[in-house]
């Protein structure tokens, strides 16, 4: 008997993928309830499983699911809307819009662009002053503009490529990758929103949390090693081998920088609203307000008269879907707490993890988001598996700050680019070959577990800030 062919318009990959969307979602609600697992508990997963396996496939548009899945919460009388987009009460998207803003601004009249080519002028033209100079550029635009330096390093590595006409090479792949660490790794000793998006997640068994930008930096200080370390090892990995011609770029990168001519009066403007943002953020908790807000606030003076170095076509490039679609994850959460999940699978786990110690129990977890990062995106992760894991981690008598920065580093750790859309991008410009992307990060991710559990675990207990 022949197939049916599938409905016009779809290939047969979307009809599986709707198919297996569809129907696991399904089998969860043929499960029988009982006293724990009730119709709305049941109602909860099903939905939620769907919307993590539409992340998992990205086979709806993000702004359609960021509405869709908290919208079903409430029309399925999951928990009241209130509770459901309790997120957009909070700093979180706000801060997000602002920094995405700032970004686009500050990329538009050309200050990132001055900032690189100086890093790179700084730190030599040889390849081992390019790589340096990256990392040099990836942590101070981080330190302004934190966690919203992905597509403008991915463009500076690309360029850097081209210009220097290194094709799909072993340095061109160092590069790249130099570049994507140097955006993803400075969070993780930065004060950085991307953190703090975990604090919500979790509110409901931690209670409100904050953090200030030097209390992070004196918690995660060490983490910068890792990151010097992780520059080391593109370099002996790509550097030209004997034989190969030397790469030379110190007068590309001074003609470039020349071309940019004296420093303009949007610049200027810009660097200003970078320094208030800083100081912001540094003295936010004195000032008696919660830093974040400082990324909602200081972005939008872009448009006030007499600074106005933003323009709507800036406004325009600003990915909203993407606010969107962290609200709707935050809303995961903050349904589960509602319902009482996080307590529920904390309490089937006591007897599983009773006794256990702390660090026992953050290796396994460590395996968990680690395996988990080839199902679902680190998003997807965080919005599951947040609340249940800070409450395990609290009985235990984990600090949940301590346990959030460990849950970031986890999430990291990935083999495979599809693995988590920061590091896809760098891969999609196509000057990684697939060998040296999962070497490198093979090798990132065994050199965390180490790092981690040998100096920075101690490090954390030595302070007091573990327990």
């Amino acid at each position: 008997m022949a197939t049916e062919a599938a409905p016009a318009g779809l290939s047969k990959k979307t009809v599986i993928i709707w198919a297996i969307t569809i129907i696991l979602p399904l089998a969860i609600m043929l499960i029988p309830t009982n006293e724990i697992f009730n119709i709305k508990l049941k109602l909860y997963v099903a939905i939620t499983l769907m919307g993590i396996l539409i992340m998992a496939f990205e086979s709806l548009n993000q702004l359609a699911l960021a509405i869709l899945l908290p919208v079903a919460y409430i029309v399925f009388q999951l928990a009241p809307a209130n509770v459901v987009f309790s997120s957009w009460l909070s700093y979180i998207p706000w801060m997000m819009v602002g920094g995405l803003l700032l970004a686009e601004v500050l990329n538009g009249i050309g200050l990132l662009d001055r900032v690189a080519y100086k890093c790179i002028i700084l730190t030599g033209g040889t390849y081992l002053g390019i790589l340096a100079g990256i990392a040099l550029a990836g942590v101070v635009m981080f330190i302004f503009i934190p966690g919203q330096t992905m597509i403008i390093m991915a463009t500076l590595g690309y360029g850097i490529c081209v210009a220097l006409d290194l094709g799909r090479s072993r340095a061109s792949a160092g590069i790249m990758l130099t570049a994507a660490v140097a955006t993803a790794l400075p969070q993780h000793f930065i004060y950085s929103p991307n953190y703090l998006i975990y604090f919500p997640l979790g509110e409901s068994a931690t209670g409100p949390l904050s953090i200030g930008w030097l209390e992070f930096f004196v918690k995660n200080w060490p983490t910068l090693f890792f990151f010097l370390l992780m520059l080391a090892l593109a370099y002996i990995m790509f550097k030209p081998r004997k034989g190969e011609a030397a790469i030379n770029g110190a007068d590309y990168f001074k003609t470039e920088y020349e071309k940019l001519g004296p420093m303009s009066m949007a610049e200027k403007k810009g660097a200003f609203l970078c320094v208030l943002l800083l100081l912001l953020v540094m003295l936010g908790k004195r000032l008696g307000f919660e830093p974040a807000w400082a990324f909602a606030f200081v972005p939008m003076l872009a448009f006030v008269p007499g600074i106005n170095i933003a323009k709507m076509e800036d406004v325009q490039r600003v990915r909203f879907s993407f606010v969107f679609f962290m609200t709707a994850c935050l809303a995961i959460g903050a349904t589960a707490g509602a319902l009482g999940l996080g307590t529920l699978l904390t309490q089937l786990a006591v007897p599983i993890i009773s006794g256990m110690p702390a660090s026992t129990f953050l290796v396994v977890a460590y395996l968990f988001i680690f395996i988990f990062n080839f199902l679902l995106t680190p998003m997807a992760i965080m919005a599951a598996f947040t609340l249940p894991l800070v409450q395990m981690a609290m009985s235990l008598g984990i600090n949940p700050k301590a346990f959030y920065m460990f849950m970031m580093q986890s999430a990291d750790q990935i083999v495979l680019p599809y693995e988590n859309i920061q590091y896809l991008i760098f891969a999609s410009f196509g000057m990684i070959g697939a060998k040296d992307f999962a070497k490198y990060m093979g090798l990132k991710t065994v050199l965390n577990v180490a790092f981690f559990f040998l100096i920075l675990i101690p490090f954390w207990k030595l302070i007091g800030f573990f327990y």
